[in-house]
């Protein structure tokens, strides 16, 4: 650890060098340690796979480079600085690293760097029994296809189940009077998306104990309440028309017929809006024009005599009237919380029927079942005890996540072994928390370094890591300039300080940088995607003159949908880009193609697809026919041979034949008849391996294909390497904790408080008889429904700023040396309040003295000069493809590692090694060699003199003095049979013999030269048969090859 303290925190704004701080205190706490296997105590958590692998290598690298043979020559300056921080000689440093790294290649699964996910999942898998779960379940990622199933099988009741038939029934009759669509599955399914929720989690489990007779009862009240709002309503603007009407006064009488206006449109049931002058002067100012004292005094006397009348009946009916919408909200928001517990239901039986478990529950799970053990319990049923801990991106924790690590952390850092106490390393910057959704919450990371400790130990440090040595010197200092002015409009203080203080950073060595702010202006909203993209690609040109690559440049966006179109645009200009959705398999020609295919099987009537399918035919084919007379030949009106008519063209493409295939033999028919195989497709293989998920898992889904597809096709993306010559196209979410030389962010006009369909609690008990917090929308209506309505909307609205402006500091910081901001030119709030990013930045630069209203662009700093001898390259578009290419027409095979090592032919080193395993796994006596060979023969291809030379192999195996006996017919014996053990760790022996004196023979089958892996790895297996309660009597190692069989019994 970096200091004496048992716990430390590291409050690491972005680009601070957190990564690289937290390798060093990893490194320095193995250095620190006796032993060269001390690793195995410290756990490392992140929170994605990439950041678990890039800290991984991070490690290993710098153990082996201070493990070099001459690096005492020139030792780096992180070894120097371990050396001196750990009161080691070099020498020492170079030894002790050479020694750890020796150890820990070699147990390497015990160097425990892993995703939160990761360590819940072992937990989970270790006590699963406790848990009342298979110890085999399957982690389910699908969560969205899980509750869409769960929710199909709950509509599927309606009609069988009364209670539910009737609650199905009116709703969609709600929504059908409300003139919306009358599928109810989707407002279900968003209601019930809270049960994969954790900020969620309290409501959900309150409402696991409601019945639907109980939802019934308070729908009872609900409609009961409305109705006497609405009668109340009319009641009171009634009399009061009547009122004015009996004292002689004309609606004209009042300032614009305001007020009778209003109250009529009150009568009337009609939508009413608030914030009007002459409503905010009601008490204030006479309801009635300057004039009328000349024209009609008496009148002017007589509304002055009721104003106080007027006025009360003005709050009462606004105060019935916000009434009225809560308990509409209420309803609305009623009926699909009330099928909760029974999506709930469904989703249980799905997960028992399919063995799944969620990956959403893990933390709710742990919570409730395995924290409250005792913590040596814990780290005895897990086969591990950490001592250590360090956790990256701490501000992504969720309160869950913690609650559920700190009885671990705790127990460590309260006890020592040999003197020396446990610790905790957080590494963290909640200005960078942009993942509130998923439980992400920045307050918690606030909390702790200020002043809050969970632990048992009293001792705590925090260090500001305050060097940004990820941008130029012009972007830090924008930076930390803009982020400190905007920090005056956050409402909360604890908000303002975080950027206040906590946002300045010290500048690094790099010098120079560029930040250009344009505004650009376009009236329609449709327009913003051209205006949009002609600027951006402008800059993109611009950056190409000065020398730099398309690959050097990122484009950000907030939303989805606008990276896509402007992705879209781009690429028309032809600037190659690759983003998740170029990337899309659903790009693919070959790919709609084939899904078209696909879904034409079971929809033969389809015209359209019909269409579709014979439109790619047509061009792939290059038909020599117009393509109206060729579509005519399919669409005569009566009934065709759709395949016979296909052949007159040269298409031998029977669909018919397919009806017996499985989808993904569908594929592979269509493919090799088509010649769509000619070179390789990473599409197509990412479709194949999609089609392949499908039926694995169609029993789970029981949805057509079609519906998957359609589920995916704006998901399932290839994935590409990082030396692809085009600009990067991605969301600020996806950003995160990446660098860019240049960063581009258009559309940076975001409403703060903009959000989708938001949801929130309140207490209504005075409506529903309940003490307990309803689920309503939110709006500003809020706000009136009393003090507790206007205390969450406040609070939300608090909330908002920090998510957005933390959105909009993890953007503006992924630059290394060039920013360029694209925004809108808007007008100055009317009331002064900030609301968008273009808002906060004509601020600033009304700040800086800089804004002007004629100019378009501001810059701080200046871009390299352009560079004549630089031409901007020609952009051709380019089809992303495997460098492999298909076995069906090229004779590539794949050579694993370890049949390589066979002294063999070369056709034979590529095969063998993994073909012995796959052979002898369905051998289980010496009779079963030539059936299974010869089923082998067949389903292969493989060449004879091939297959005789397995043949020799196997025959050598099952005939030799020392192991015949044990393929002898009657025999018990297990092959590649799968053993779960106590800590959750699947293992899989090759063969095992079970003998009638209850005691069993263990054998592996190895290729190549032997090594103590393969002994330890033999060992594993024994040790959990032992566990088992069986007696393993011969450990044999089989090594095989052409020439001999060799035997290590153990």
């Amino acid at each position: 650890m970096t200091d004496q303290s048992s716990f430390v925190i590291f409050n690491a704004s972005a680009g601070s060098g957190k990564t690289y701080s937290l390798v060093k205190a990893y490194l320095k706490t193995l250095l620190i340690n006796p032993g060269s296997d001390y690793y195995k105590y410290l756990l490392a958590i992140t929170f994605t796979n990439k950041a678990v692998a890039e800290m991984k290598q991070r490690i290993i690298t710098y153990l082996r480079h201070f493990a070099e043979e001459n690096v005492l020559d020139d030792p780096p300056e992180m070894m120097k600085s371990l050396s001196k921080e750990c009161n080691l000689s070099l020498q020492q440093v170079h030894q002790k690293s050479e020694d750890i790294l020796h150890h820990l290649l070699h147990h390497y699964a015990a160097f425990s760097v892993e995703t939160i996910d990761g360590l819940n999942h072992r937990l989970i898998r270790t006590f699963a029994r406790d848990l009342k779960i298979a110890s085999n379940f399957e982690v389910s990622l699908e969560q969205d296809e899980l509750l869409d199933q769960a929710v199909d099988n709950l509509m599927k009741r309606a009609g069988e189940d009364k209670q539910i038939t009737e609650i199905l029934v009116e709703f969609t009759l709600d929504k059908t009077d409300d003139d919306k669509s009358w599928d109810i599955s989707k407002d279900i399914s968003r209601a019930a998306g809270i049960l994969f929720n954790e900020n969620e989690l309290p409501n959900v489990e309150r409402l696991k104990s409601w019945s639907l007779s109980r939802f019934n009862k308070i729908r009872s009240r609900l409609r009961t309440a409305l109705s006497e709002a609405d009668s109340q309503l009319q009641q009171i603007a009634g009399d009061t028309l009547q009122l004015i009407d009996e004292s002689g006064l004309e609606h004209e009488d009042f300032s614009g017929s305001y007020y009778p206006k209003y109250l009529k449109k009150v009568l009337d049931g009609s939508e009413l809006r608030f914030g009007s002058k002459w409503q905010e002067t009601l008490r204030d100012k006479p309801l009635y024009p300057t004039r009328l004292l000349k024209e009609a005094p008496h009148s002017a006397a007589t509304i002055d005599e009721l104003a106080h009348q007027f006025a009360d009946v003005f709050d009462q009916t606004k105060t019935i009237y916000f009434r009225k919408l809560l308990i509409r909200s209420l309803l609305t928001n009623l009926t699909p919380l009330s099928v909760i517990n029974l999506v709930q239901q469904e989703i249980d039986n799905i997960k028992e029927e399919e063995n799944i478990v969620p990956i959403s529950e893990f933390n709710r799970l742990i919570n409730a079942e395995i924290k409250n053990q005792p913590a040596p319990y814990i780290y005895e049923r897990l086969g591990e005890r950490y001592r250590h801990f360090f956790i990256d991106e701490f501000q992504d924790t969720s309160s869950l996540q913690w609650e559920n690590l700190v009885p671990l952390i705790d127990n460590s850092l309260s006890q020592e072994q040999d003197a020396n106490p446990g610790s905790l390393l957080l590494v963290g910057d909640a200005k960078q928390a942009i993942y509130r959704w998923r439980g992400g919450l920045p307050e918690l990371f606030i909390e702790l370094y200020n002043c809050k400790n969970p632990f048992s130990v009293t001792d705590k440090t925090v260090k500001n890591l305050d060097t940004n040595w990820r941008s130029c010197a012009e972007i830090v200092n924008f930076n930390n300039d803009f982020f400190t002015h905007i920090s005056g409009y956050f409402n909360k203080k604890l908000h303002q300080e975080l950027y206040a203080i906590g946002n300045n950073q010290k500048q690094n060595y790099r010098e120079g940088g560029y930040v250009r702010m344009e505004f650009v202006e376009f009236e329609r909203k449709d327009d913003a995607h051209e205006v949009y993209a002609d600027s951006v690609s402008n800059s993109i040109k611009d950056l190409l003159s000065q020398g730099y690559q398309l690959s050097d440049i990122c484009v950000l966006t907030r939303k989805r949908m606008e990276g896509i179109s402007l992705g879209e645009l781009l690429m028309e200009k032809g600037i190659r880009v690759v983003s998740s959705e170029t990337l899309l398999l659903a790009h693919s020609p070959v790919v709609k193609f084939l899904v078209n295919i696909l879904i034409f099987r079971s929809q033969p009537e389809n015209d359209e697809l019909k269409a579709e399918i014979l439109l790619f035919l047509h061009q792939h084919y290059q038909v020599n026919e117009p393509l109206s007379d060729f579509l005519a030949t399919f669409f005569p009106g009566a009934e065709i041979d759709f395949s016979a008519t296909l052949q007159n063209y040269g298409i031998e493409l029977r669909l018919d034949k397919t009806q017996s295939l499985t989808l993904y033999e569908t594929c592979e028919y269509v493919l090799i008849h088509c010649e769509l195989l000619t070179r390789a497709d990473a599409y197509v293989d990412g479709f194949m391996n999609l089609v392949f998920d499908f039926e694995q898992r169609q029993a789970m889904l029981k949805s057509s294909f079609a519906e998957y597809w359609f589920s995916k096709k704006e998901k399932e993306a290839i994935s590409i390497g990082e030396d692809v010559n085009a600009v990067r196209l991605m969301t600020i979410h996806k950003a995160k904790g990446l660098e860019f030389p240049v960063v581009l962010f258009p559309y940076a006009d975001v409403d703060i408080y903009s959000e989708k369909m938001p949801k929130t609690w309140i207490h209504a008990e005075t409506i529903t008889d309940e003490s307990e917090p309803f689920m309503i929308n939110f709006n500003k209506d809020i706000v009136e429904y009393g003090d507790e309505g206007e205390t969450i909307y406040n609070e939300r609205r608090a909330t908002l700023q920090l998510d957005n402006i933390n959105l909009l500091y993890v953007t503006l910081t992924r630059a290394v040396e060039q920013l360029h901001i694209f925004s809108k030119k808007t007008n100055p709030p009317a009331n002064g309040e900030l609301k968008k990013y273009s808002d906060f930045f004509i601020s600033y630069l009304q700040y800086k003295e800089l804004w002007n209203d004629d100019s378009k662009v501001f810059e701080f700093g200046a871009p390299p000069k352009p560079d004549p001898a630089i031409s901007t390259p020609e952009v051709k578009e380019t089809i992303i493809e495997y460098i492999a290419s298909p076995p069906e027409t090229h004779d590539l095979k794949l050579a694993t590692a370890e049949a390589s090592l066979w002294e063999t032919d070369a056709s034979l080193k590529i095969t063998a090694g993994t073909l012995l395993h796959d052979i002898m796994g369905k051998i289980k006596f010496s009779d079963d060699v030539e059936e299974v060979l010869d089923k082998f023969e067949l389903e292969s291809g493989m060449e004879g003199t091939e297959i005789e030379k397995l043949r020799s192999i196997i025959v050598k195996i099952t005939s030799h003095p020392e192991l015949a006996h044990l393929f002898q017919p009657g025999q018990k014996v297990e092959t590649e049979r799968d053993i779960i053990t106590a800590d959750g760790q699947l293992l899989r022996p090759d063969r095992i013999n079970f003998h009638p004196n209850g005691e069993i023979t263990l054998i592996d089958y190895k290729t190549g030269g032997a090594s103590d892996s393969h002994i330890e790895q033999v060992e594993t297996y024994a040790r959990a048969l032992r566990d088992m309660k069986l007696k393993v009597n011969n450990k044999l190692i089989i090594y095989a090859s052409e020439d001999k069989i060799m035997i290590n019994k153990l």
